[in-house]
């Protein structure tokens, strides 16, 4: 299940205040060569005929700068979240009987040793964890 999520802030404007502000002030470059932040205000027309204004933290990477809409933080999270929880329960039922060393009717061993600690188990301890983590940053 893919989670939508909108952007943040995601403003609707007048298509008034889109001609008379945005349009009449806009400046438009082919190249980021004199950006001097990576934080950006996009105006943006979407296919319904809306009229939005957007925050963007572009990233430059191998001298490109890719711009897109910031993403809802909440619903950043809570996705991360959902994503986090079911790696988890995938690793439990993936992982675990394959690793597991059957010790008695149902009890099974993730092996061990004074150097370290079994990669499934930390897998899954990792996963669960900053699934609820996610949860509290909300």
């Amino acid at each position: 299940m893919k989670i939508k999520i909108p952007a943040y802030p995601n403003l609707e404007i007048t298509e008034q205040a889109y001609q008379n502000d945005i349009i009449s002030s806009s400046i438009v470059k082919n190249d980021s060569s004199d950006l001097t932040s990576n934080k950006l205000i996009l105006a943006a027309t979407f296919k319904t005929g809306e009229n939005r204004i957007i925050k963007s933290l572009a990233v430059r990477h191998k001298s490109k700068l890719y711009v897109t809409a910031f993403p809802n933080p909440v619903h950043l999270f809570l996705s991360l979240s959902i994503e986090h929880f079911k790696n988890s329960e995938n690793i439990k039922e993936t992982n675990f009987p394959k690793c597991g060393i059957q010790k008695g009717n149902d009890v099974y061993l993730l092996d061990f040793e004074e150097k370290g600690t079994h990669e499934c188990y930390n897998h899954y301890v990792k996963y669960r964890a900053s699934s609820i983590i996610c949860l509290f940053l909300l």
